[in-house]
């Protein structure tokens, strides 16, 4: 009976071993999109006032 409660137990940590490489994976997947996000409406944002940049010159000339 002793066995079964250490193989019980023994699988309960295997699988929060599991869940925790899961969970880091899944925050650093999170954290890479969310870096490209931010890029992208960093460029988004640029374009933008190039576009603006673009205006004001071509109606200026």
């Amino acid at each position: 009976m002793l066995m079964l409660g250490g193989a019980t137990h023994y699988a309960q940590l295997m699988d929060l071993q599991e869940w925790s490489y899961q969970h880091i994976n899944d925050k650093q997947i999170q954290g890479k999109i969310l870096h490209v996000q931010q890029r992208l409406m960093l460029l988004y944002e640029l374009i933008l006032v190039s576009e603006d940049c673009a205006v004001v010159f071509i109606s200026e000339g």
